[in-house]
């Protein structure tokens, strides 16, 4: 489960590797956390290459923040069926204003309960679970 200030991995191929929750995007009522398939803004923490993390510490704090979609958590995920998925890390990626992703490619498993919230994430991914 995410909270505030919590760091996820960023799974897709926009050069982003470390990210740091900032809001989750519900109601302000709820305090819940995370879970796979919710939205949360998120500052850029570590990038891939030098040049790149260079540049991302000369950005302003508003161009640091991304959009994010929740696509693995530590915590279990139980299913229908009376089975649980849990993942290693928590894994998040990209996408813009309208939920729709940034970038051509996902480099982890999707589980298939995205098909909820985000659905143009399944297209994208390696192998859905």
């Amino acid at each position: 489960m995410l909270i505030s200030r919590s760091k996820l991995i960023v799974k897709d191929n926009s050069g982003i590797i470390l990210a740091q929750c900032i809001q989750v995007q519900r109601s302000k009522k709820s305090q819940k956390p995370c879970k796979i398939g919710d939205f949360l803004k998120a500052t850029v923490k570590k990038g891939s290459a030098k040049s790149q993390t260079q540049r991302l510490k000369k950005l302003t704090g508003s161009e640091r923040l991304r959009n994010l979609v929740v696509i693995q958590t530590k915590s279990a995920l139980r299913r229908l069926d009376g089975g649980a998925i849990r993942f290693n890390a928590n894994c998040g990626i990209t996408v813009n204003e309208r939920k729709l992703p940034l970038f051509k490619r996902v480099t982890s498993v999707v589980p298939f309960e995205l098909k909820k919230k985000c659905n143009p994430v399944l297209n994208l991914a390696r192998a859905v679970i």
